[in-house]
């Protein structure tokens, strides 16, 4: 019995965020979530992340994810976590 394509590894994957808004610093991760279950398919370590002093400063972060599964064909959520709580989140199909 072979595998689909989409349940093998991927080598890389990067999310790359532009930031505005920000004061201080805190910690900031990706996780992507299957919808359908919740199951976390991955997630990045958190990473400090510090803003300069003007609040319309853009800051932009990559963030690189390897050997990352997606388990199921179908709807995942992208995530931005910061400092704990979710900021945003992206729809990704993998058919």
């Amino acid at each position: 019995m072979s595998s689909a394509w989409w349940a093998k590894p991927t080598l890389l994957h990067c999310v790359f965020l532009a930031i505005t808004e920000g004061r201080g610093q805190g910690t900031g991760k990706i996780v992507c979530t299957f919808e359908e279950t919740g199951q976390v398919a991955f997630e990045t370590d958190a990473r400090r992340i510090e803003f300069g002093r003007d609040p319309l400063e853009v800051v932009g972060m990559a963030f690189r994810i390897r050997d990352c599964w997606f388990p199921k064909s179908g709807r995942y959520s992208v995530e931005f976590w910061y400092n704990g709580r979710e900021i945003s989140r992206r729809p990704l199909l993998m058919r």
